[in-house]
Order: C-alpha cells, then sequence, then structure tokens
C-alpha cells in the first residue's frame, strides 16, 4: 500500500505514522535529512595516536616483537581481536590473543592478563574493546617493562591510564566518538595495513597476494560492521550537528550490502548453521542471530572459541570449529 501525501504537521516524511514517529522522537527537517543521507566514514588518521601506532606496530614487525592481543569475551570484543589478529598475522607479526574468561578474569585488562601476556613472552600488550579504565593493570604492565597500546570506545574517566598510545574516538579531534571497539579496531588495521603490507615488497605483489588483500580488507568491514549492531552504536542523532557526522548509518548499510552479495566464507558458514538466508541479511539477523551466538560462546564457555572460528585459515579448519559445535562443546 503506497500512502497519499497529506496535510504533514511536521514534513519530515511522507508516510504519517513514520511523520509522527521522528515528530516524537525529536528529529528536526535537518537532522531527518541525514537518514537518507548519512555521513561516510571518516579518515582513520583522526582518531587520537592512530598514525604514531601504526608507525610503532611497523617498527615492532621490523624487530620481531611478540605482540600479545588483549581483547573482551562479547561480540565486540572477539570480532576487534578478530580483526587485529588476521591484520597483524597477515603482515608479518608475531601476534598472539588473549580473551578473559567471564568468570574467572571479569572484565578487561587485569594484572592475572597481564601475567598471563608475560608467561608467552609478551613485548607489546595490544587491547581492544578495553583498556582505557584500565590504570592499574597498565601500571603494572608498564612495570614490568611493557609497551602497551590501548584500543577502546568505552567513556574515559578524568584520568587516562599510562598506556604508551591511545586510540579512541572520544579523544583527539575526531569527529564522532559513538563507534564499537572493532569499528576502532577497523581503523586501525587498515592503517597497519596501508603501513606493513607485504605487497610493499615489490618480490611479492602477486595476483594471489592481491586478492588475498582485498578479501582480508572485505572481511575486516564485514565484522566491524556487524559490531555495530551487537554493541548498539547509533543509527541515527536528532541533533542536526552530530547527525552530520555520525559515520555508523552507511557503515552498516554498506556491510550488510556486502554480506548479502559477497560474505566472507566464515561469516557464509555461520548463516549457514544458523539459517540465515544471505540474499534477505539485514541488521536484524545479526541482532537476532549472529549477535547471540557469538556473545553466547562467552557466556557458556570460553570466547576465544569464537575467535578461533572467526580466524581460522582455511574452510577445512573451520569444519572442525563450526560455529555451533564451537558453542556447545
Amino acid at each position: 500500500m503506497k500512502w497519499k501525501k497529506y496535510n504533514k504537521i511536521s514534513g519530515l516524511h511522507v508516510c504519517p505514522q513514520m511523520d509522527m514517529y521522528l515528530t516524537s522522537c525529536g528529529f528536526t527537517k535537518a537532522s531527518a535529512y541525514y537518514l537518507t543521507h548519512p555521513c561516510e566514514m571518516h579518515d582513520k588518521y583522526l582518531l587520537h595516536d592512530l598514525r604514531e601506532v601504526v608507525h610503532a606496530i611497523g617498527e615492532f614487525i621490523k624487530n620481531n616483537k611478540k605482540i600479545v592481543i588483549i581483547g573482551d569475551y562479547d561480540a565486540d570484543g572477539v570480532t576487534s581481536t578478530s580483526c587485529l589478529y588476521l591484520t597483524l598475522d597477515y603482515c608479518g607479526a608475531c601476534v598472539e590473543y588473549l580473551i578473559p574468561h567471564r568468570v574467572k578474569n571479569g572484565y578487561g585488562l587485569s594484572h592475572a592478563l597481564v601475567d598471563d601476556a608475560i608467561a608467552i613472552n609478551a613485548d607489546v600488550i595490544l587491547t581492544c574493546d578495553n583498556g582505557i579504565s584500565a590504570l592499574e593493570a597498565i601500571r603494572y604492565a608498564k612495570s614490568k617493562g611493557i609497551i602497551v597500546i590501548v584500543t577502546d570506545h568505552h567513556t574515559p574517566g578524568e584520568t587516562l591510564p599510562i598506556a604508551d598510545y591511545i586510540v579512541h574516538p572520544a579523544l583527539g579531534d575526531y569527529p564522532f566518538s559513538n563507534i564499537s571497539g572493532c569499528q576502532t579496531a577497523y581503523k586501525l588495521c587498515l592503517g597497519i595495513i596501508e603501513e606493513c603490507s607485504p605487497l610493499k615488497d615489490k618480490k611479492l605483489i602477486k595476483k594471489a597476494m592481491r586478492r588475498k588483500e582485498f578479501q582480508l580488507k572485505d572481511y575486516l568491514f564485514q565484522l566491524s560492521a556487524i559490531s555495530i549492531v551487537t554493541d548498539v552504536m547509533p543509527l541515527a542523532s536528532i541533533d542536526e550537528d552530530t547527525a552530520k557526522v555520525n559515520e555508523n548509518r552507511k557503515w552498516l548499510m554498506d556491510g550488510i550490502e556486502m554480506i548479502k552479495k559477497n560474505p566472507d566464507w566464515r561469516i557464509q558458514m555461520m548463516l549457514k548453521e544458523l539459517g540465515v538466508n544471505q540474499k534477505t541479511f539485514e541488521e536484524t539477523s545479526i541482532g537476532f542471530y549472529v549477535g547471540p551466538c557469538l556473545n553466547a560462546v562467552g557466556r557458556l564457555t570460553d570466547a576465544g572459541k569464537a575467535v578461533q572460528f572467526l580466524t581460522a585459515q582455511t574452510k577445512e579448519e573451520d569444519k572442525k570449529k563450526i560455529f555451533i559445535y564451537v558453542l556447545y562443546q
């Protein structure tokens, strides 16, 4: 049924019900414009410390420094960890990851996790989706001679941790602070690939390598789009100035379209197991199927198993870690 034009009160939408809804939410004609003309993605290098971190990671890779990623046990945390691990591994870094156990460790970087990182010879701790409030744990890591890089999106406190670098959308000149931990990590990953890609070595420039990097970037983008829904990032803003810079809406739209047309094989395998039709994939597919499964792993067992699935290198390897199997073993 097509709604006929009517004598609108607000003029926000031709559909009377939607017009009333948007008006009741506080949208104005100016802010409602950005619902259909959303903001493009912002320059990654506007993120606080990102350029410096990219350069530092390049040096760590050259000098074979051990980088240990400390993630989180929810969907945003496991997608963040997966993005960073896949990127660093692709660029030739010596890298491992640790995911805190929900019951044994609790949220975020802790003294115990620092000790676990030291036990596997960490030179660098790289957090994702946590760290901005881990003042004592980071102080402890620094006392042990560990370089600490924080990537996070949670609200900073009055006192920032004494990390060597902090990549955070609420610090510095980044125009929009409400992005997820994985979105933050994704932008760092793009910078790392730009700086440290094997393709910078002309001897390695082959079609297969170019295709691998192209596929990696697509997969990272798909994971970041999933995190927008799973971490409930705002897709619209009633304030016009905020609406102008809210990059989440277009980011999610593009991510959903990519998953519908050309999903990474790991996501495709997950959708098949969950009974989700790839062709009709949308935000509710993430909110009611993909997201709950990713979150459930950290509630029922070790969230590291979800990262194992999302970072598997071959389909044969993932058949042994098929998502539902991983969840219930």
